[in-house]
C-alpha cells in the first residue's frame, strides 16, 4: 500500500462533490492538487441530456470555469460500475476525454467523485 501512495503522490488528482438537483442537474464543487491553482474551490454545472432526472447514470452537458477564468464546456458521461460510478469528461474540440473518475452516491442528494487526467493510470 505504501508503494501505491508513493507512486500517486506526484500525479494530478482532484475531488468533486455534486449536489443532485431535482431538475436533472449536478451542481459540483471541485478542487485538485494543481499547485498553480493554490487549492481553489471551483464550480461545475452538469445538466442531464436525456432528461431522466431520477437516474445519475447518463450523459450530461457540462461547464466549469478554471482558476484563470477560462470557461470550459463539454460533456460528462456517467456509467455504472457495481455500487460505484465511472465518470469521464470530454471537452469540446478535443479528441479524447480529459478526466476520468470513480465516484459514489452519498445519501440521497450528493455524489462524490475522485478524478485524475485520462492519460494517467491511477491506483485507487
Amino acid at each position: 500500500m505504501e508503494n501505491l501512495i508513493e507512486q500517486n503522490t506526484n500525479k494530478f488528482w482532484g475531488i468533486v462533490v455534486y449536489e443532485i438537483v431535482g431538475n436533472g442537474c449536478l451542481n459540483g464543487l471541485w478542487t485538485n492538487n494543481d499547485a498553480k491553482k493554490g487549492g481553489s474551490i471551483m464550480n461545475e454545472i452538469a445538466r442531464k441530456s436525456d432528461k431522466k432526472e431520477s437516474e445519475i447514470i447518463g450523459d450530461y452537458t457540462v461547464a466549469w470555469i478554471e482558476a484563470d477564468q477560462e470557461a470550459v464546456t463539454g460533456t460528462l458521461k456517467i456509467t455504472p460500475n457495481g455500487i460505484t460510478y465511472n465518470f469521464e469528461w470530454f471537452v469540446e474540440n478535443e479528441d479524447r476525454s480529459r478526466f476520468k473518475a470513480i465516484g459514489m452516491q452519498v445519501g440521497l442528494s450528493q455524489v462524490v467523485a475522485f478524478y485524475w487526467k485520462s492519460g494517467d493510470t491511477f491506483c485507487v
